[in-house]
């Protein structure tokens, strides 16, 4: 699960670096949290020496957002994804902390092209003979058909948020949506998968402004998002079928968007979905995950 902690050794802990990534896997662990998924590029060796020596387990993958069904039959792009995992897994093949080989984020896993580039994915990873598990990211949910030859499923979903939009005008109302899609979700990956396949939630999250505070919990307040995922990161601790979760994200990051006035545009060029902020100031969210996470240890 993640999350599963062990008590930080301090000080001990590479004392004499002072990268800005050391900061940050501090900031990870504090919350009680044993993995990192670093998507959706490649981590810097700094940062995986780090996880190494922190023991802070990685679900690495490659390059790869939303990439379209004409992608999948692309043969330039077929040969490239394939070459990219399997540098992927040589690359870091030195590296205890990863665990995970993943590829492409939110492909066209919902067609057959891109089921069939799924499973040539898996098998050139499987050649590397790293002993890591394969998967990836899929945001198809109840469309997805290229699991089959993964060790395990992994999700992305954002119930009231994304999807279902307007759902979430009372905290009964954004609890009842999170909830009740989730577990949709999930059993029907555990009916097409059968018992033994585990299953984690890749994805999950929403936006906030760090220092916006609304006591009647507002979108883009930083009430609202930690509602939210005591809801979604609630549910997971919760549903024995889910084996871990992965909060989008941990700190606000820049990126770009051209789209029109929609609440969830972002402003500045930046994603706000980090529960801290760009200057890892923690939001309430922080608290919140942190609460979850902590309350399982033993």
């Amino acid at each position: 699960m993640v999350c599963c902690h062990e008590k930080d050794k301090g000080t001990k802990f590479l004392a004499n670096v002072e990268w800005p990534e050391k900061r940050d896997i501090l900031l990870i662990k504090d919350l009680g949290a044993n993995f990192v998924r670093t998507s959706h590029y490649t981590p810097s060796e700094e940062f995986l020496d780090l996880c190494d020596e922190a023991g802070l387990l990685v679900w690495e993958e490659t390059l790869g957002w939303q990439n379209s069904p004409g992608q999948m039959t692309n043969a330039v792009f077929v040969a490239n994804s394939i070459e990219q995992a399997r540098l992927m897994a040589r690359k870091s093949i030195n590296h205890p902390s990863v665990v995970i080989d993943a590829f492409l984020n939110e492909f066209a896993s919902n067609t057959e092209a891109g089921r069939a580039l799924a499973d040539r994915l898996v098998e050139a990873l499987r050649a590397e003979d790293t002993g890591r598990a394969i998967t990836y990211a899929s945001v198809h949910s109840t469309k997805d058909i290229s699991n089959a030859n993964t060790d395990f499923v992994a999700y992305n979903l954002y119930p009231a948020w994304h999807q279902e939009i307007g759902t979430a005008t009372t905290p009964e109302s954004l609890s009842r949506t999170v909830r009740r899609r989730f577990g949709e979700v999930t059993r029907l990956f555990r009916e097409r998968h059968g018992p033994d396949k585990p299953i984690m939630i890749g994805e999950t999250g929403c936006y906030s402004l760090y220092g916006c505070h609304d006591p009647a919990g507002a979108q883009w307040s930083e009430e609202f998002q930690a509602e939210y995922l005591g809801n979604s990161v609630g549910y997971a601790m919760d549903d024995a079928d889910v084996q871990g979760v992965a909060v989008w994200q941990f700190c606000d990051s820049r990126t770009y968007f051209r789209g029109g006035a929609d609440i969830r545009t972002r402003p500045l060029g930046q994603n706000m979905a980090g529960i801290f902020d760009i200057h890892r100031r923690e939001k309430l969210a922080a608290k919140k995950v942190r609460e979850l996470f902590k309350s399982t240890r033993k």
